[in-house]
């Protein structure tokens, strides 16, 4: 239960999933913080231009969030992909460049 404080660029309800996506799309995004109230849906996404290794005084101990690093949940969003039939685009550094969910055709 961390958050990262001090350095919110920007604010957006999102879940989980859409707020990585979010701060990988956006070029100043480094780090964003998540409410941990273990309910799904849309929750207040804060993005980052810091780090906790380039503000490590700026990472506080608090119940109820989590601190996720850009790109830290990779492997994570690869799962995902597969539940939602969705597929994902890895550049060769290691960034989500692309995702698109494939849906079956109506009959």
């Amino acid at each position: 239960d961390f958050r990262f404080v001090g350095h919110v660029i920007k604010t957006s309800m999102s879940d989980e999933f859409e707020c990585g996506m979010r701060c990988s799309r956006n070029v100043k995004c480094r780090s964003y913080n998540l409410p941990s109230d273990g309910h799904l849906g849309n929750k207040t996404c804060e993005m980052n231009d810091q780090t906790r290794q380039s503000k490590p005084k700026d990472l506080r101990p608090l119940k109820g969030f989590i601190y996720y690093e850009k790109g830290e949940k990779i492997i994570s969003l690869f799962l995902l992909a597969q539940i939602v039939r969705a597929k994902c685009s890895i550049s060769e550094s290691g960034r989500l460049v692309g995702l698109s969910v494939i849906t079956k055709p109506t009959v």
